[in-house]
Parts: C-alpha cells; sequence; structure tokens
C-alpha cells in the first residue's frame, strides 16, 4: 500500500521525475560517461572481427544532415535500411543493444530522418527548415538514402539492393517509398502497419478506459484520461504525447506488458528511457537536450498530415517487393520475431 502511495506521488510529475532518477542512475553505473557527454565525440562500440563494421556518420541528404549508423559483423553482407516510427522518434542511442541478433547477419543501417534527435539537432538551425517536414520530403529522402547506401556507401552486400523494414510511422514511409521506386528494394518487412490512424486511435483511447477500469482507477482520473480525447489530434501534440504515456503504463504499447499485475509508474517509463539514453554512446548532451523539442515540431508539423492518411487508398494496386506484415496483438510488434521473420524471408 505505502509503495503503490509513493509511486502515485512520483506520478505527479512523471517526466521530470523520471528523467532525474534516470540520469542518476546512468552516470552511477557509468562515470565515464559523464567525460564524453561533456568533452567526447558520440561513438558507436565496435563490433569484434576482422570484416566488422561500425560506423557513425553524416551523411547530407537533400540539403539537410541525416545522423547515420552503419553496424555489421560482416561488412560484405546483405544490408538493411530501417526506418523508424514517430515522426520524429529515433532508434540510434538503442540500436547497438537491440540490434546485436540482426547484426551477425547482416549490416544493419539506421539513419535519424531530418527530424529526428541527431539529425535535428543540426537541421533545425537552418532558416525555415521547419516548412521541409512533410511525408513528400521523408519519401524523397529514404530514396536518395537507399541510392546513396547502393551506390556511394562502399556496402558491397548493398549493390544489388536492400532488405527494408519500417515500423509505425516507418511503415507509411517503407510503402511510399517502395511504391515510387521498388528496384531499390529486394524484400520489406512492416510492423505496426498504419492504416486507418483516426480508427486506430479511437480503440486505443476505448482499449485505455477498459484498462483503467481493470485497475480500478477512481473516477477523477479516468475523466481526466477521456478528457484528452482521441484523433484527430491536429496540432495539438501534447494530447497526442499523453494518450501515448498512459497506453504504455496501461500495457498497450508491448506484447510483454499486457498481462502486469499493476501499471507501470509512468515516471518509471520515462526513468527507463533516459537512462539508456543517456548510456548510449552513440548521443551527445547536445543531441539529448534537442530531441524532445525537435520531436515536438516535427510531429506538430507532420501529423495532422500523418493521422488523416487513407493508407489504401494513398497506395493503390500492386507494392511490386515482396511484404511481410507483422502484427502484434497488442499493437507492438516483438523485435526477435522481426529478426526471426527477416532470416526467414532471405534464406
Amino acid at each position: 500500500m505505502i509503495r503503490k502511495l509513493f509511486f502515485r506521488v512520483l506520478d505527479i510529475f512523471p517526466p521530470a521525475i523520471g528523467m532525474l532518477t534516470g540520469v542518476v542512475c546512468a552516470l552511477t553505473a557509468n562515470p565515464f560517461r559523464v567525460l564524453q557527454l561533456f568533452y567526447g565525440r558520440p561513438y558507436t562500440p565496435k563490433i569484434e572481427g576482422p570484416n566488422s563494421i561500425s560506423e557513425l556518420r553524416d551523411v547530407m541528404i537533400n540539403g539537410a544532415t541525416h545522423s547515420t549508423l552503419i553496424r555489421g559483423k560482416d561488412r560484405h553482407a546483405p544490408v538493411i535500411l530501417v526506418l523508424h516510427g514517430g515522426p520524429g522518434a529515433t532508434d540510434i542511442p538503442f540500436s547497438s543493444a537491440y540490434g546485436k541478433f540482426l547484426e551477425q547477419t547482416f549490416v544493419l543501417v539506421h539513419y535519424d530522418q531530418r527530424g529526428a534527435c541527431k539529425s535535428a539537432a543540426t537541421n533545425f538551425k537552418q532558416p525555415n527548415f521547419q516548412q521541409t517536414l512533410t511525408v513528400e520530403q521523408h519519401t524523397n529522402d529514404a530514396i536518395k538514402m537507399s541510392e546513396w547506401l547502393i551506390h556511394d556507401s562502399g556496402l558491397q552486400g548493398a549493390r544489388e539492393g536492400l532488405y527494408l523494414i519500417g515500423g509505425s510511422w516507418g511503415s507509411m514511409l517503407a510503402l511510399f517509398t517502395l511504391k515510387r521506386r521498388p528496384d531499390l528494394f529486394k524484400k520489406c518487412i512492416l510492423r505496426g502497419l498504419v492504416t486507418d490512424t483516426v480508427l486506430s486511435e479511437k480503440q486505443g483511447m476505448k482499449f485505455l478506459i477498459e484498462r483503467m477500469h481493470h485497475f480500478n482507477y477512481n473516477a477523477k482520473e479516468i475523466e481526466s484520461v477521456e478528457a484528452i480525447g482521441h484523433s484527430p489530434y491536429g496540432t495539438d501534440i501534447e494530447r497526442l504525447l499523453c494518450q501515448r504515456e498512459w497506453l504504455s503504463s496501461l500495457g498497450g504499447m508491448s506484447f510483454d506488458s499486457f498481462d502486469i499485475p499493476e501499471p507501470i509508474p509512468r515516471w518509471k517509463l520515462s526513468h527507463s528511457f533516459s537512462m539508456a539514453l543517456f548510456l548510449a554512446a552513440e548521443v551527445s548532451l547536445y543531441d539529448i537536450l534537442a530531441m524532445k523539442p525537435a520531436m515536438v515540431a516535427t510531429l506538430r508539423g507532420m501529423w495532422p498530415a500523418v493521422e488523416t492518411t487513407d493508407m489504401l487508398s494513398a497506395v493503390e494496386g500492386e507494392v511490386e517487393v515482396p511484404v511481410l506484415v507483422v502484427r502484434g496483438k497488442f499493437s507492438f510488434a516483438h523485435l526477435f520475431l522481426v529478426c526471426v521473420c527477416v532470416c526467414l524471408l532471405c534464406v
């Protein structure tokens, strides 16, 4: 009872409390990280092996910097290009940990899209950059990134085409890219495929309220969440992020958190994210500080178009590349399943 009360108190200001405790724990776990944050340069941990590749570089595409992470045990292996979600999210700080399985067989390439994390830290300095944050521009960027990997990156395994993975918003971006340039890709895997965003958001809010009743939240707390409303959110990104925070807390964002005996305190979500972020060698302190404002700005610029796009109409006809759709019952597919499916596709 005391423990639950303590967690409820911490949840009054979940992002701030979680960020603070996450930073303290991260820097306690690795004190040298403090020096790197202030004085060092971001890097990615080396992969052992004579033919391995582990590089963090900036690629200039369509007038914008795209921070790119390239990792693999064999630099000559087939290349997988990963399109992250959001818009405005990032995979780079966490990919060297969860991508280890794929790196044994493939060269895994992540890049921060123009309005995300490391790329955004540089790009938002440009005048009128906000105006370039469109679905069309992101599609053009993905095409140019794919062309660079095939023709100019020096990766031998990319020359005959790429494998493509896209999740959530990245699944939309992957389909737009495949439709425009199927010649660049061998096969594609989509997880959390976006079709009707408005309907999905309504179902998500229905699930959220049901879970709050399941966990015996009081009427005032339930009313406060109902007041968030559902899609379309338009440019009111704070409502969208608040809904996602609650959804994560109540087990609606990943399959392994659905059967939790009690809600995950929202400050703990922020704590875990912040700790992982501050321990990631791939990001600088400047990247970290720029990440949240850049994500909000990117969402505000792109979300109205993203949430009102009918993918069934937008991508008409056949896609000329083999596509596997991985759909988790609890909204977010488990990465290991994606990894296994990729391996099966490439055998």
